[in-house]
């Protein structure tokens, strides 16, 4: 639904991307009951964690998800009474002070419809297959006494026993690199790519974000280093200094980023470098002046000093005059 015309037009309605609205999904998925997909409890922190998202990004993606009709909000969250919040301490041992809401995930009308012919069509199938089975071969009618009760079962023992599998059992790795599996990609650099496409959106058109990753890891591009926007301003900069403009349609867009990408050195610091060292810079020129003016305050003499010399001032002018009266 996310990748169809209407999510994809909501997505970009609220603001964010299809990837993070699906994560938003399936962590409140994990936190709904099994059977009802009820009961969704977490707080938007909590689920901006598990997500890898931010909360605003959460508030957004819960936005687009009710606007399609696959969650909806039972109860809003609320601040607790003083009551509610001892009750709450006493039960969990630390201080509550704000209820999250609670959501509940639901089904749109047109997909369980969809389901259910897909489900019918499915069982005719296999109801004609197992026919034209029993036709065929007459030895099937009857189950043998050595044959087992179900017919799983003995694909799970072949399944068990099968010389094909006995490097998994093992703990060896396969020689047939279809079997590798994939490693999953940085969540770094998966909401690089995703920032990227939000402030370059020539490249939307090159379809999964998943390329947009590719293209960046094989430029060498750090994902700690380069957020998505500084990519994006780093590519509008080398755009202007070559005296270039952006294309309004890119017919491999994907092909161009890495065209791009190559030739750029990447190993300078980013503009998110820059402004957290000036910033960092700027915090310790207010400490240093606060620690000169500490120093120049400790130099003033203080009230009580200052009236002792002054009476010792006058004590030694008093001798003198009555010095000076003697004579």
């Amino acid at each position: 639904m996310l990748n169809s015309p209407t999510g994809r037009g909501v997505c970009r309605w609220f603001k964010v991307s299809t990837e993070f609205v699906f994560a938003v999904a399936v962590t409140m998925a994990s936190f709904a009951e099994r059977s009802t997909g009820r009961r969704v409890c977490a707080s938007r922190e909590t689920i901006a964690h598990r997500s890898g998202v931010s909360v605003s990004v959460v508030k957004r993606a819960r936005r687009a998800l009710h606007t399609l009709s696959v969650a909806c909000e039972m109860v809003r969250g609320r601040y607790l009474t003083a009551e509610e919040s001892h009750a709450a301490e006493s039960h969990h041992g630390r201080i509550q002070r704000r209820a999250a809401s609670v959501w509940a995930l639901t089904s749109p009308k047109s997909l369980v419809t969809a389901a259910q012919v897909v489900t019918k069509k499915l069982a005719k199938k296999v109801r004609r297959s197992k026919d034209g089975a029993l036709s065929s071969y007459p030895q099937l009618r009857s189950r043998g006494p050595l044959s087992p009760s179900r017919g799983f079962k003995l694909l799970s023992l072949v399944r068990e026993v099968s010389p094909t599998r006995a490097r998994t059992r093992t703990g060896e790795d396969s020689k047939n690199p279809r079997t590798t599996p994939l490693q999953p990609r940085a969540i770094e650099l998966q909401r690089t790519a995703a920032e990227l496409l939000v402030h370059a959106p020539v490249f939307a058109s090159a379809g999964h974000v998943g390329l947009i990753c590719e293209a960046l890891a094989n430029a060498g591009i750090d994902e700690n280093r380069w957020r998505g926007r500084d990519i994006a301003a780093e590519l509008t900069r080398d755009t202007q200094q070559r005296g270039w403009t952006w294309p309004t349609h890119i017919e491999r867009p994907v092909g161009f980023l890495r065209w791009r990408l190559a030739h750029i050195d990447w190993t300078a610091p980013s503009p998110t470098e820059m402004a957290q060292k000036a910033a960092q810079e700027a915090r310790q020129r207010i400490i240093d002046r606060d620690a000169r003016l500490s120093r120049r305050d400790a130099l003033i003499a203080s009230a009580e000093h200052r009236q002792r010399c002054r009476q010792a001032l006058a004590a030694t002018l008093n001798r003198r005059r009555q010095a000076v009266a003697q004579m």
